[in-house]
C-alpha cells in the first residue's frame, strides 16, 4: 500500500522520510526567491523541532530521520506530518501561502545526499518510478500570479473555516426514479453522496460555492488535503452508523497509493463491513497524471470491498478510456447532458446513446441534475432507473463537521513565520 524508497544496493529497511516541497517553483514565481528559500528552510526547521535529524538534498527536497521511537510506523508518521504541514500557512512579511508537500518513507543514509540514487522499493505500477505530484508546466505571467494569489487566499480561508468546524458534508440521495413524475416519493436509495457545504452567510467564503473552492485547490495542488479530510469524515460516519451507505469524491490527482492514504485505507482494510458501504466517486475535472498509479489505486479500493463510481461522465478529461480501464460499479452522467435534452431531440438521442454505452461499462447508470418533471419524463423514455438531483432529494447537512486532523500542531498558531535559511539546524 505504501511506497518506500531505498538507496540502491542497500537493505530495504526504511528509517527516514523524503520530504519534497512540490510547489517551490510556484512560490518562487509568485513571491520571489527569498520566500521560496525561506519556505523550505522553515519546513526543515519544523521537522527538526518534531525531533528529526534533517539533511538538505536540493532546493525543494530534504531527508528527515525521526527519533527511533517514531520509526515503527513511518507510513503513519508521514501521513500525520503531511497533513500537519499542508494545513500550515507560511508567512513572509505580508505574503502568505500554503505548501504542497510530498512525504515518502526511505532508507535514510544521512551521509549520502545523492537524490538520484533513490528509487521505489515496491513500485505499484509497471513503471519503475514513483508518481509525480508536481503541478503541470504552466505559462507564468501577471494573469497567472493574480490567479495564484487569489487561489491561495481561498485555500487559506477554506482550511481556516474547516479547522473551526464550519464546513460540513451534506448528504444527497441517489435513488430509483419515482413512477409518478408529479409526486416524488420514497424510493430505494443506492447511497447518499457526501457534498461539501458551509453556511451561506460565512464571511470568509460567502461569495464562493464549493465548486469554486475545489477548483482553486486543484489548481494549487492542494485538493488532496480536502479529499483526505472528506474520506476520513465519511469513514467516521460509516463507522458510527451501520445503516448508512455513503459516497464521496476523490479527484484525479488523489488516485495515488502513497502516505496520504495510510490511515484511511488501513481503517477500510480492518473493517470490511464499512468498506462495503463506501462508494468512491472518481472525478476527472483534471486529467489523470499517471494512469498506472490511478489503476493501482482503484484496484486496491476494490480489493478492500469498496464500490467505484465515475462522476460527471461526459464532461471530464478522457472519461471513456478511464471508464473502460477501471472496474466500475456506477457511472454518473453529468447534469449538463440531461439539462441539454430539455426540448432538444438531438440532445435527447445523444443522451440515450450515451446511457446505452454506459450500461456496457457499469451495472448501474445514474442521471445527475434531475430537477423537474420533464427531467423525470425524459429518464423514463430512455429507461434510466437511477437519479440524483433536487427532484429526488435536496442535500441535508449531516451531524458531523468536516474534520481536518493534524496531531503535530504548529505551536498554538496554524501559521509559521518564515525564517532565513542560515538559521536552520541541519545534520552533517
Amino acid at each position: 500500500m505504501n511506497q518506500a524508497i531505498a538507496v540502491k544496493g542497500e537493505s530495504p529497511a526504511a528509517s527516514g522520510l523524503l520530504i519534497t516541497l512540490y510547489n517551490r517553483e510556484h512560490l518562487l514565481r509568485a513571491f520571489g526567491e527569498d520566500f521560496a528559500q525561506a519556505a523550505i528552510a522553515t519546513l526543515q526547521r519544523q521537522v527538526h523541532l518534531w525531533g528529526a535529524s534533517v539533511l538538505a538534498l536540493n532546493t525543494d527536497s530534504f531527508l528527515a530521520e525521526p527519533a527511533p521511537a517514531e520509526r515503527h510506523d513511518l507510513a503513519a508518521l508521514a501521513e500525520r506530518w503531511q497533513v500537519a504541514l499542508t494545513c500550515t500557512v507560511l508567512e513572509w512579511h505580508s505574503q502568505r501561502a500554503l505548501p504542497v508537500i510530498g512525504i515518502r518513507p526511505v532508507r535514510s543514509l544521512m551521509g549520502d545526499d545523492r537524490l538520484d540514487r533513490l528509487h521505489p522499493l515496491h513500485p505499484l505500477s509497471a513503471q519503475d518510478a514513483w508518481p509525480s505530484l508536481r503541478p503541470p508546466p504552466i505559462s507564468y505571467g501577471w494573469d497567472w500570479q493574480l490567479t495564484y494569489e487569489r487561489d491561495m487566499a481561498i485555500a487559506e480561508d477554506f482550511f481556516a473555516l474547516a479547522e473551526q468546524g464550519q464546513a460540513a458534508l451534506a448528504l444527497q440521495p441517489i435513488a430509483r426514479q419515482p413512477r409518478d413524475a408529479q409526486r416524488p416519493q420514497r424510493n430505494p436509495v443506492l447511497y447518499h453522496e457526501a457534498l461539501l457545504r458551509w453556511h451561506p452567510d460565512n464571511r470568509r467564503l460567502k461569495d464562493l460555492g464549493p465548486g469554486q473552492v475545489v477548483s482553486a485547490l486543484e489548481r494549487l495542488g492542494l485538493v488532496r488535503m480536502l479529499d483526505h479530510a472528506v474520506l476520513t469524515t465519511v469513514i467516521d460516519a460509516l463507522e458510527r452508523r451501520p445503516e448508512l451507505h455513503l459516497g464521496c469524491n476523490l479527484s484525479a490527482s488523489s488516485l495515488v497509493l502513497d502516505s496520504w492514504w495510510s490511515s484511511p485505507l488501513q481503517r477500510l482494510a480492518q473493517a470490511p463491513a464499512v468498506a462495503s458501504r463506501l462508494t468512491v466517486e472518481l472525478t476527472e475535472s483534471t486529467a489523470v497524471g499517471d494512469m498506472e498509479a490511478a489503476l493501482a489505486f482503484t484496484r486496491h479500493l476494490k480489493s478492500l470491498g469498496c464500490q467505484l463510481a465515475l462522476d460527471d461522465f461526459g464532461s471530464g478529461y478522457g472519461a471513456l478510456g478511464f471508464a473502460m480501464a477501471v472496474p466500475l460499479n456506477v457511472i454518473k452522467l453529468d447534469r449538463s447532458l440531461l439539462h441539454g435534452a430539455r426540448g432538444n431531440r438531438s440532445a435527447m438521442e445523444q443522451l440515450q446513446n450515451l446511457s446505452r454505452l454506459c450500461r456496457t461499462l457499469a451495472p448501474k447508470v445514474v442521471a445527475e441534475g434531475v430537477e423537474t418533471p420533464q427531467d423525470m419524463h425524459n429518464l423514463r423514455l430512455i429507461e434510466l432507473d437511477w437519479a440524483q438531483g433536487f427532484w429526488i432529494g435536496r442535500p441535508l447537512l449531516g451531524e458531523q463537521p468536516l474534520h481536518l486532523r493534524w496531531p503535530e500542531r504548529i505551536a498554538s498558531n496554524p501559521s509559521m513565520q518564515l525564517i532565513p535559511t542560515d538559521t536552520v539546524p541541519l545534520s552533517t
